[in-house]
């Protein structure tokens, strides 16, 4: 297969063509100075590059030699690279956050808890979830880890588009403050004198927040709140004789959305108010929200056209995805181990560093990454002791349907492999030592990594009745899509 010029680019100093399917032990190229395929960029001294296509639009590329950087853009995802966050609670794990995909595929743990989250918000990148618990703010990142706290005495925040700073509302001193979002450099913007039970409601710029006052009684006021320099606070709108369920400051942050119940009529009313320079103009998406469709709390998708929320109904717990009517369109989660405290949408990432941080930031030997649909369902990472050794071989045959590779090493130090629209690293190599390699297989619908197979010495693979047959003593351990491990036999079939 030749590689097509529209996605692979190189640097004036790379002159060699590049052809054909699988295969590795291309010589070294020793002036590469970087290698762009689809989304991804690469430097370093590399091997020949391949790429890799079956029926159904899956195309694997691989590259592999001594790789000092790795980085991937996305500068327009969509939503559905995108991950919904909510709590759960079970007797087994406690309380967790978990993320999925907007069809409620891939869910994943984000992190563990003591207890369940009051308010979730992930920031404007998808790097960080922040969260508070127990009256403390803390964040963790999306890609899941131990939550570090942020502030603490936090009963509502609001970060800004930027994720740079935080505005909070902290009950024990009862005043408003603004942060940067490491939480260092605390500046009370509101006294208590200034403010009754107040809750934040976001911030719409860098400079300019949102807060709801009174929130106690049935006449909550909304004002807005400068968060630099002269502190500037003006009354913008309020509700009379209310009953207030949930309001959101929407994603486009030019709107903020109220579900609230009228206490004279009892009829529940969604209500859309437009933030003017100096007021506000509301518009009213239904004002009588039947007992089935009141879903609450929610959260806009990153481009304001929907929201996630939770819902219970029929004594079901659910996340369902909503329209800005809410009405539903699709179930993302249903099971009754769902918490109704906090709902997020955490947008889709438009830059990741592979190789030069995190795990890989001495570099790597190997990287492998798949494209379908115009997307990234899966990237390997790969080190060995010595770079030069790391070959990557495709196996499956050219029309079998499906893209198996071998890497293999004089000893295999570190491999990684991403399923998740965040792109959380899930580690294959453990405790046994003495790796030569490994099988990685792909699968032809999803594009995500559905087998890993190590071993210490290599082992036979062959087709048979349909299936790929993995056959040795030096099998060491296998890892399946979903993250699970599970010990290595003689015979074992892969897909």
């Amino acid at each position: 297969m030749k590689l097509s010029l529209h996605r692979f680019s190189f640097g004036a100093l790379l002159v060699v063509a590049i052809t054909g399917c699988g295969g590795g032990g291309s010589p070294t190229l020793a002036n590469v100075q970087e290698l762009a395929a689809g989304p991804m960029r690469i430097q370093g001294q590399m091997n020949a590059p391949t790429v890799d296509g079956v029926p159904g639009g899956l195309s694997v590329y691989a590259f592999t030699g001594a790789i000092t950087k790795a980085y991937w853009t996305d500068a327009n995802p969509s939503l559905s690279e995108t991950e919904i966050v909510a709590s759960i609670s079970t007797q087994r794990d406690g309380y967790q956050i978990v993320a999925c995909e907007p069809d409620g595929t891939n869910e994943r743990v984000v992190a563990n808890l003591s207890i369940y989250p009051e308010q979730m918000q992930v920031t404007s990148d998808g790097v960080w979830l922040y969260f508070v618990e127990s009256n403390t703010l803390k964040r963790v990142p999306m890609s899941g880890g131990t939550p570090a706290i942020v502030l603490s005495d936090v009963r509502s925040f609001g970060l800004t588009p930027s994720g740079a700073r935080i505005l909070a509302y902290r009950p024990g001193s009862d005043t408003v403050v603004v942060a940067n979002s490491d939480g260092s450099s605390v500046s009370i913007r509101l006294n208590p004198d200034q403010t009754t039970y107040p809750k934040i409601v976001g911030c719409v710029n860098e400079s300019v927040g949102y807060y709801m006052d009174s929130t106690t009684v049935s006449y909550p006021d909304f004002y807005s709140l400068t968060l630099t320099g002269s502190v500037v606070k003006h009354a913008r709108f309020g509700f009379i004789d209310v009953n207030l369920y949930y309001t959101v400051l929407n994603s486009l942050r030019d709107r903020i959305v109220v579900l609230y119940q009228v206490n004279s009529s009892g009829k529940t009313i969604l209500m859309e108010v437009y933030l003017l320079d100096g007021s506000a103009s509301m518009l009213a998406l239904n004002t009588d929200l039947p007992d089935w469709r009141t879903t609450h709390p929610f959260a806009s998708s990153p481009d304001g056209t929907l929201f996630a929320a939770y819902q219970w109904y029929e004594s079901a717990a659910k996340i369902v995805v909503v329209d800005r009517y809410f009405n539903i369109l699709s179930t993302t989660t249903e099971r009754n181990t769902l918490m109704p405290f906090s709902v997020a949408w955490a947008p889709a990432p438009k830059f990741r560093t592979f190789v030069g941080s995190g795990n890989y930031a001495s570099g790597a030997a190997a990287l492998l990454f798949s494209d379908k649909a115009q997307r990234t369902p899966s990237v390997v990472l790969a080190d060995s002791t010595n770079r030069a050794s790391m070959t990557v071989q495709r196996v499956s045959d050219v029309n079998d349907g499906t893209l198996i590779y071998r890497l293999e090493c004089d000893n295999l130090t570190k491999l990684h492999y991403t399923k998740s629209n965040s792109f959380s690293q899930i580690s294959v190599v453990g405790s046994i030592t003495g790796l030569k390699g490994a099988f990685v297989s792909f699968n032809v619908d999803t594009g995500r990594v559905s087998n890993i197979v190590t071993y210490t010495k290599r082992p036979t693979i062959s087709r048979s009745s349909g299936q790929w047959a993995v056959e040795g003593e030096g099998i060491a351990e296998v890892y399946d899509g979903e993250g699970a491990k599970k010990p290595g036999t003689h015979k074992l079939l892969i897909r």
